[in-house]
């Protein structure tokens, strides 16, 4: 996907048509609001204010405001996009490239605040994001021991099976808020993340 300011600034509206990363697919619609009962995934055109205020064009997916994981909030600049949220921990290269993109220190860019220009249900998504933030599955869980036996007892042998389960384990570099319409209302997490700062 190679999304420009150009093309949100054109056309607000893009649905999302399968891939991910730089293999996404996304077309254009004519669509001046989304609600969050559409069947369909659509990106739209949102401003980002930097902490030194300097305002940044990009574009969120603002059906569900439940939390950054959802919204993954990217800014759009001439050098390439800047993303929020990564599936696996960013390296520190890739946050590097990232603030050069913005000609910016992590300090004149956190805490960022956006605004999706397309209303959501006639409500406006609005938030505040602290930091970079990543999901992480844990490592498999060590494989159980083979089954144990008894001596038979009669004419009946009794077998014990261990079973080992696999956590999935979501660290942050921070925290995103969000809110729906003029009140500012939060739109708190679902509990799925565990946070650690980068």
């Amino acid at each position: 996907m190679e999304l420009t300011a150009e093309d949100l600034s054109t056309n607000p509206v893009w649905r999302y048509e399968g891939g991910s990363g730089k293999d996404a697919r996304v077309a254009a619609v004519k669509r001046d609001s989304l609600s969050r009962a559409d069947d369909e995934i659509y990106l739209a055109a949102t401003e980002f204010e930097l902490f030194d205020e300097t305002a940044c064009p990009g574009y969120c997916f603002p059906a569900d405001g439940a939390g950054i994981d959802y919204l993954q909030p990217v800014i759009l600049t001439a050098s390439g996009p800047v993303a929020f949220w990564f599936e696996q921990p960013p390296s520190a290269e890739t946050l590097a490239q990232q603030w050069k993109a913005l000609g910016k220190d992590p300090a004149q860019v956190f805490p960022v605040t956006f605004r999706c220009l397309v209303p959501v249900d006639g409500q406006t998504l609005h938030g505040r994001i602290e930091h970079v933030e990543y999901s992480e599955v844990a490592p498999p869980a060590p494989a159980p021991e083979p089954p144990k036996t008894e001596e038979p007892k009669g004419d009946a042998f009794h077998y014990f099976f261990g079973q080992a389960s696999q956590r999935t384990h979501v660290r942050r570099a921070g925290r995103a808020t969000s809110g729906m319409g003029r009140s500012g209302s939060g739109l708190g997490h679902r509990g799925r993340h565990r946070s650690q700062r980068l």
